[in-house]
């Protein structure tokens, strides 16, 4: 596992967010919760994030209709 912050910018609001790179096989075998949408991550992805509820619900305020 790889982890660090960085500083998010959504409109005119910035923040600071905790990025983890994992590995999906390992990641799968140690979480037991269900996800909301969508699925986890597996091999072979690239460029690709999982984002929790508060953001997600952030980023579809942010977007108009």
């Amino acid at each position: 596992m790889v982890s660090g912050r960085s500083e998010i910018i959504l409109g005119t609001e910035k923040t600071s967010v905790s990025i983890t790179g994992i590995d999906p096989v390992v990641w799968r075998s140690m979480v037991t919760t269900e996800l909301e949408s969508g699925r986890y991550i597996q091999p072979g992805d690239s460029n690709s994030v999982v984002i929790g509820y508060s953001w997600l619900t952030k980023l579809s305020c942010s977007q108009s209709p």
